[in-house]
């Protein structure tokens, strides 16, 4: 299955849907697990295999999840990255190819 809401190429939703849980369990594992660093590693594949479909991938936080061209990835815990996110005044988050390791992790 693939998304096409909102126009530009294709991408399969469930390769937003890996990114989408990935990003959401990098906060809640310490940052020296090896847990956190499989996320990490995680994130980077899904990353490369986001970029063969899509030059930059744009997610919309809301406070009841992660919504990516329409499609809603439901995150009804408060708890969560994009309830976290949305209560600090994030409201997106624009990924763009070829941006480095370093800023991943350190986001």
């Amino acid at each position: 299955m693939t998304s096409d809401r909102g126009g530009g190429p294709n991408i399969p939703v469930d390769v937003v849907q890996r990114l989408v849980n990935a990003l959401q369990a990098g906060p809640v594992l310490g940052r020296e697990t090896d847990e956190y660093q499989q996320v990490l590693a995680d994130l980077r594949t899904l990353f490369a295999e986001a970029w063969k479909h899509v030059p930059s991938l744009y997610l919309t936080i809301r406070p009841d999840g992660i919504d990516f061209r329409g499609l809603l990835f439901s995150t009804p815990d408060t708890e969560t990255l994009a309830g976290l996110l949305h209560k600090d005044g994030l409201r997106s988050l624009k990924f763009m190819r070829g941006q480095k390791g370093k800023k991943l992790s350190g986001f």
